[in-house]
């Protein structure tokens, strides 16, 4: 068993003497460990070990070393800010751990302090930043079939969808035309001007994908290389500025992994400095997790951030409370006073394909079941209780990706989304309506947001939303009940108090 010492005083455990402080603020929580080893450390100082720190049970903070002596006494030193909108508890008494885990060891020991969290500062109210006036964004991943189907375009708008996300580049690199210029805008103009007047014509925005710019070592040295490339860029970027519906491009997803050397990439920077020469050009973007660091002024104009939550093991679902700390690391140093768009997840049965089909079904092996409806709700409120412009829901289970799986041979990691017609995608259309009806004030003076326990509450002039974050029953003190897991409550000036 760990031992899990009170402290009142350092602590020796081993060759190890453990120590640590802490600061509280209405707006952070600092704390600072220290570690004294009994003997010099041969190895890199950054492979100690790790250290966590955890209010309440709840993981808040976990690192390296961050400096170390090498005389003695020999000593790791470890210093976090942890902003208190990262924590659940509320203001009270909380219990404070820190644990300790020596390099190639099992973790020797936990330290822990009783400590008074101060009320919850809430940020300067501020309007909030929208890539649309008025409007908080609503969009699928990969709905650029919606755009040729009348019959999803319907489903779309019945749902409370208003953005549809479009590819806008055509790279030769990928085998498209591309001997000039001219041949290659005249094959571009024709594929993508049909899309943006099916989307105009149904009083839909447009959210461009800009994946295929840069994304592979191919598309890059064609656009480096390319003396039209830059031309081309600022074609597209014509285009989409001309149509009054595009509300942004998002560039090359994950562009960490993918685009080397970063913003000093010769071709990134070739194609930014082009864009930026077209007057009133859409706004960009850089989607993927945090941290991203093509999220810099001359960039990016607004931040998209995926939310990453760690896989449970079957039978297991994919715990709220796992959302909420993806959700926590994504809304983390965002842009100042720039607008930000959050993923949210209608994906369904995640699967290896052991028998023949295009979905998933008995005999198949189940790695992950997907999401329930109240959580694709609660994703949603989360992220706007957090201060999002809108979402991006990953993602429309279209004929495409039903087509992939059915020819995908066995063995075959798979995963579904969602469609009209399937729960998820009802919850989906229920959190739009929802939008929909109180957008006014979702749109206008943002006061910030607070956690307490398992609840996230949003504030906005006029509107107050708590979401249930839990998986169990939750009370809520200000409805004097308590809430189901994923519940969503409305406090509304307006309209009075309605169950989401």
């Amino acid at each position: 068993m760990i031992p899990d010492h009170n402290l009142d005083e350092p602590v020796a455990i081993g060759d190890y003497s453990l120590n640590f402080d802490q600061t509280v603020t209405t707006d952070t929580l600092e704390v600072r460990a220290t570690v004294v080893h009994a003997f010099p450390y041969a190895g890199d100082p950054r492979a100690c070990g790790d250290v966590a720190v955890f209010v309440d049970s709840q993981l808040v903070g976990t690192s390296h070393s961050s400096q170390f002596t090498h005389e003695p006494p020999y000593t790791f030193r470890f210093h976090w800010t942890i902003p208190r909108s990262a924590i659940r508890s509320g203001a009270g008494t909380s219990r404070l751990h820190v644990r300790f885990a020596p390099w190639s060891m099992p973790v020797i020991g936990f330290l822990h302090r009783d400590i008074t969290l101060s009320p919850f500062a809430h940020p300067s109210s501020r309007v909030l930043k929208t890539l649309a006036p008025g409007r908080i964004i609503r969009s699928v991943f990969q709905s650029e079939e919606a755009v040729t189907d009348p019959a999803m375009m319907l489903a779309f708008k019945d749902a409370g969808i208003n953005t549809v996300e479009i590819g806008c580049f055509h790279n030769p690199a990928d085998g498209h035309p591309g001997s000039s210029f001219e041949v290659w805008y005249a094959s571009q103009l024709a594929s993508l001007q049909p899309k943006i007047d099916a989307a105009k014509s149904a009083g839909l925005y447009i959210l461009a994908i800009g994946d295929d710019f840069l994304r592979t070592d191919a598309e890059r040295d064609w656009f480096l290389n390319t003396e039209w490339s830059p031309q081309a860029a600022q074609a597209i970027a014509t285009i989409l500025r001309d149509s009054g519906v595009c509300l942004g491009v998002e560039m090359v997803d994950e562009a960490d992994h993918h685009i080397p050397g970063g913003s000093a990439n010769p071709a990134l920077q070739r194609l930014v400095e082009a864009w930026r020469a077209v007057p009133n050009a859409p706004k960009l973007a850089w989607p993927g997790q945090y941290p991203q660091t093509f999220e810099a002024a001359g960039y990016s104009d607004y931040c998209s951030r995926y939310i990453d939550p760690t896989h449970q093991a079957l039978p297991h679902r994919k715990a709220m409370p796992t959302f909420l700390d993806a959700l926590l690391r994504a809304q983390d140093r965002l842009l100042p006073g720039k607008p930000w768009l959050c993923q949210s997840v209608i994906a369904g049965p995640y699967y290896v394909k052991r028998v023949a089909g295009d979905n998933y079904q008995d005999g198949d092996e189940l790695v992950d079941w997907g999401m329930r409806p109240s959580d694709v709700k609660a994703i949603i409120w989360v992220a706007l209780c957090f201060g999002a412009c809108g979402f991006r829901s990953y993602l429309l289970d279209h004929s495409g990706i039903q087509h992939s799986r059915s020819s995908a041979p066995l063995g075959t990691l798979l995963q579904t989304g969602g469609k009209p017609g399937d729960e998820r995608w009802a919850a989906l259309a229920e959190a739009c309506s929802l939008i929909q009806q109180y957008e006014s004030e979702l749109t206008s003076e943002y006061h910030g947001h607070e956690i307490t326990g398992h609840l996230v509450t949003g504030y906005w002039e006029g509107l107050t939303v708590i979401v249930n974050t839990s998986e169990g029953s939750e009370p809520c003190p200000a409805l004097g009940r308590e809430l189901l897991p994923g519940e969503v409550v409305f406090f509304s000036a307006r309209s009075g108090t309605r169950k989401g």
